[in-house]
């Protein structure tokens, strides 16, 4: 990706912002023109939706699903996915009930390995294998650090 997530979503805001103002334009349309009026009226419903929706539906669609893994105070890891690492490791480390039930009162807590796959399919089959993994083979994993397409590699055989 050239663009990162941030370019992303400030391109998405100033084609919202455009949105919004061509929705405006359409719906003064409406009311000086009554013999195009229904389907105005509709255009202008589809117009709204788009506007709504759009941020959230991108949002979803543009998201990049990454694996971490978390050593716990007593040296186990853990594994799991998360779109967004930073949010995802302040839940675990918090009191409330976001966070994994195994990391509770399990810290402080380190992030020692994380990489970005992409699809939450991908993270998800690639988190179960680590899960199944032994230790030392997560550790081996830690300290080689293998990049998206070698971790990919090396647990799924692709």
């Amino acid at each position: 990706m050239s663009i990162g997530i941030k370019g992303i979503a400030a391109r998405l805001k100033a084609e919202t912002l455009f949105l919004r103002a061509f929705c405006l334009s359409k719906s003064l349309n409406i009311e000086y023109r009554e013999q195009n009026f229904e389907c105005r009226r509709k255009n202008f419903e589809i117009l709204r939706f788009l506007v709504r929706y759009s941020t959230f539906i991108l949002d979803i669609l543009m998201a990049v699903w990454s694996l971490y893994m978390v050593r716990c105070r007593d040296g186990s890891l853990y594994t799991g996915i998360s779109t967004e690492i930073s949010r995802r490791l302040e839940e675990h480390q918090s009191k409330g009930n976001k966070g994994a039930k195994y990391l509770r009162g399990r810290g402080p807590l380190e992030l020692v390995y994380h990489q970005s796959l992409g699809s939450k399919a991908l993270a998800s089959k690639v988190e179960y294998k680590i899960k199944k993994l032994s230790k030392s083979r997560k550790e081996a994993i830690i300290q080689e650090s293998p990049d998206g397409k070698e971790l990919i590699s090396i647990l799924l055989g692709v």
